[in-house]
Protein backbone atom coordinates (compact mmCIF):
# COMPACT_ATOMS: atom_id res chain seq x y z
CA UNK A 1 0.00 0.00 0.00
CA UNK A 2 1.07 3.39 -0.70
CA UNK A 3 -0.23 7.16 -0.27
CA UNK A 4 1.11 9.97 -2.39
CA UNK A 5 0.87 13.08 -0.68
CA UNK A 6 2.53 15.94 -0.40
CA UNK A 7 5.29 16.68 2.30
CA UNK A 8 3.14 19.41 3.89
CA UNK A 9 0.47 17.02 4.18
CA UNK A 10 2.18 14.48 5.53
CA UNK A 11 4.03 16.45 8.56
CA UNK A 12 0.26 17.56 8.98
CA UNK A 13 -1.67 14.60 8.98
CA UNK A 14 1.30 11.19 9.57
CA UNK A 15 0.83 8.33 8.32
CA UNK A 16 -2.02 6.24 8.05
CA UNK A 17 -2.14 2.28 8.51
CA UNK A 18 -4.22 -0.37 6.90
CA UNK A 19 -6.09 -3.04 9.21
CA UNK A 20 -7.16 -5.79 7.79
CA UNK A 21 -8.84 -8.34 10.27
CA UNK A 22 -6.03 -9.06 12.59
CA UNK A 23 -3.43 -7.82 9.98
CA UNK A 24 -1.93 -4.19 9.78
CA UNK A 25 -0.89 -2.62 6.81
CA UNK A 26 1.63 0.29 6.86
CA UNK A 27 2.40 2.15 3.75
CA UNK A 28 5.20 1.93 2.01
CA UNK A 29 7.62 5.03 0.99
CA UNK A 30 8.92 3.48 -2.16
CA UNK A 31 7.54 0.83 -4.85
CA UNK A 32 8.60 -0.03 -8.18
CA UNK A 33 6.31 -0.91 -10.72
CA UNK A 34 6.80 -1.85 -14.42
CA UNK A 35 9.92 -0.70 -13.65
CA UNK A 36 8.96 2.81 -12.89
CA UNK A 37 10.53 3.48 -8.94
CA UNK A 38 8.27 6.27 -7.13
CA UNK A 39 7.90 7.68 -3.70
CA UNK A 40 5.25 8.82 -2.07
CA UNK A 41 5.71 12.44 -2.88
CA UNK A 42 5.77 11.66 -6.64
CA UNK A 43 9.57 13.76 -7.00
CA UNK A 44 10.66 11.03 -9.71
CA UNK A 45 14.32 10.86 -8.16
CA UNK A 46 14.26 7.41 -7.54
CA UNK A 47 13.10 6.49 -10.67
CA UNK A 48 15.84 8.83 -12.34
CA UNK A 49 18.86 7.49 -10.40
CA UNK A 50 17.78 3.91 -11.09
CA UNK A 51 17.86 4.41 -15.08
CA UNK A 52 21.07 6.92 -14.51
CA UNK A 53 22.82 3.72 -12.87
CA UNK A 54 21.66 1.37 -15.81
CA UNK A 55 21.93 3.20 -18.56
CA UNK A 56 25.92 4.37 -16.97
CA UNK A 57 26.40 0.48 -16.06
CA UNK A 58 25.60 -0.44 -20.06
CA UNK A 59 27.74 2.85 -21.18
CA UNK A 60 30.79 1.78 -19.36
CA UNK A 61 30.71 -2.41 -20.79
CA UNK A 62 30.41 -0.53 -24.19
CA UNK A 63 33.39 1.76 -23.54
CA UNK A 64 35.38 -1.56 -23.48
CA UNK A 65 34.62 -2.82 -26.63
CA UNK A 66 34.02 0.28 -28.65
CA UNK A 67 36.56 0.52 -30.52
CA UNK A 68 35.90 -3.15 -32.15
CA UNK A 69 32.57 -1.45 -33.49
CA UNK A 70 31.64 0.00 -36.19
CA UNK A 71 29.58 3.47 -35.74
CA UNK A 72 26.49 1.95 -36.81
CA UNK A 73 27.07 -0.93 -34.29
CA UNK A 74 27.74 1.28 -31.56
CA UNK A 75 24.88 3.23 -32.14
CA UNK A 76 22.50 0.34 -32.43
CA UNK A 77 23.76 -1.29 -29.48
CA UNK A 78 23.62 1.97 -27.42
CA UNK A 79 19.77 2.90 -29.02
CA UNK A 80 18.69 -0.59 -27.48
CA UNK A 81 20.20 -0.58 -24.30
CA UNK A 82 20.72 3.41 -23.20
CA UNK A 83 18.34 5.70 -25.01
CA UNK A 84 15.65 2.89 -25.16
CA UNK A 85 15.45 2.76 -21.40
CA UNK A 86 15.67 6.81 -21.28
CA UNK A 87 12.52 6.89 -23.38
CA UNK A 88 10.85 4.09 -21.65
CA UNK A 89 8.15 5.96 -19.18
CA UNK A 90 9.68 9.38 -19.92
CA UNK A 91 6.30 10.64 -19.96
CA UNK A 92 5.83 10.84 -16.04
CA UNK A 93 8.80 12.65 -16.01
CA UNK A 94 7.28 15.54 -17.54
CA UNK A 95 7.66 18.66 -14.74
CA UNK A 96 10.61 17.41 -12.72
CA UNK A 97 12.86 19.50 -11.51
CA UNK A 98 15.98 20.17 -13.62
CA UNK A 99 18.19 19.21 -11.75
CA UNK A 100 16.83 15.44 -12.50
CA UNK A 101 16.64 16.10 -15.99
CA UNK A 102 20.29 17.47 -16.25
CA UNK A 103 21.13 14.15 -14.91
CA UNK A 104 19.33 12.01 -17.77
CA UNK A 105 20.89 14.65 -20.07
CA UNK A 106 24.51 13.77 -18.85
CA UNK A 107 23.85 9.96 -19.34
CA UNK A 108 22.45 10.82 -22.90
CA UNK A 109 25.28 12.93 -23.53
CA UNK A 110 27.82 10.28 -23.06
CA UNK A 111 25.99 8.18 -25.07
CA UNK A 112 26.60 10.25 -27.84
CA UNK A 113 30.03 10.67 -26.76
CA UNK A 114 30.43 6.95 -26.62
CA UNK A 115 29.01 6.48 -30.49
CA UNK A 116 31.01 9.41 -31.87
CA UNK A 117 34.25 8.87 -30.08
CA UNK A 118 34.12 12.72 -29.65
CA UNK A 119 35.81 14.19 -26.61
CA UNK A 120 34.31 15.35 -23.19
CA UNK A 121 35.58 18.85 -24.15
CA UNK A 122 33.78 19.19 -27.23
CA UNK A 123 30.35 20.56 -27.76
CA UNK A 124 28.03 18.49 -27.28
CA UNK A 125 24.73 20.16 -29.18
CA UNK A 126 26.50 19.12 -33.51
CA UNK A 127 26.97 15.22 -32.24
CA UNK A 128 23.24 15.33 -30.78
CA UNK A 129 21.99 17.07 -34.18
CA UNK A 130 24.19 14.67 -35.87
CA UNK A 131 22.62 11.39 -34.33
CA UNK A 132 19.49 13.24 -34.45
CA UNK A 133 18.42 13.44 -31.30
CA UNK A 134 16.58 15.65 -29.04
CA UNK A 135 17.75 16.92 -25.41
CA UNK A 136 16.18 15.20 -22.56
CA UNK A 137 13.66 17.71 -22.31
CA UNK A 138 12.25 17.44 -25.39
CA UNK A 139 11.89 14.14 -25.68
CA UNK A 140 9.82 13.94 -22.75
CA UNK A 141 7.72 16.92 -24.06
CA UNK A 142 7.45 15.51 -27.73
CA UNK A 143 6.40 11.97 -26.14
CA UNK A 144 3.62 14.10 -24.38
CA UNK A 145 2.22 16.18 -27.59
Amino acid sequence: MMSFTSKHHLKVYGGCSLIIGDDTISPSHRISHLGVHMDQHLTMTDHVTAVCAACNYHLYRRLSIRYYLTTEAAKSAINALVTSRLDYCNSLLHNIPLSQTARLQHVQNNAARLITGTSKHDHITPVLKELHWLPGESRIAFKIW
